[in-house]
């Protein structure tokens, strides 16, 4: 069982997470959000979007890379630690990290005047 302390370093990763996936540039942000907190696949993402699949690849690796840099940057580039404190509550079924993406994907929606139009 997680020390109350390892939680909370958890907690704040994620909030660290949800805040660079926030700040992701169009197109980049879309496509992360449709991945990983819709769900969708590459090609799914393709037709919804209107861009072929490989810029989807394309778009979803650079984002990858951007969100890696700021955790990396944020950790000293020690990304054994950022990588081993999500790794747990990327793993769990209800209450991780995804579900809390989710979360913050429908506040975001729900805030909606506030971000613009969401594209």
């Amino acid at each position: 069982m997680p020390s109350a302390a390892d939680s909370v370093a958890r907690l704040e990763l994620a909030q660290r997470l949800v805040a660079a996936v926030k700040a992701l540039d169009e197109p980049y942000r879309t496509v992360v959000l449709l991945r990983w907190f819709d769900g969708l696949k590459p090609a799914a993402i393709a037709r919804r979007t209107g861009a072929p699949v490989e810029t989807v690849r394309t778009r979803l690796k650079r984002a990858l890379e951007q969100l890696r840099w700021r955790l990396d940057e944020h950790h000293g580039g020690e990304r054994a630690t950022w990588g081993l404190l999500l790794l747990p509550t990327a793993l769990q079924s209800t209450g991780g990290i995804v579900e809390m993406w989710c979360r913050a994907r429908r506040s975001m929606r729900s805030q909606s005047s506030e971000w613009g139009p969401s594209r």
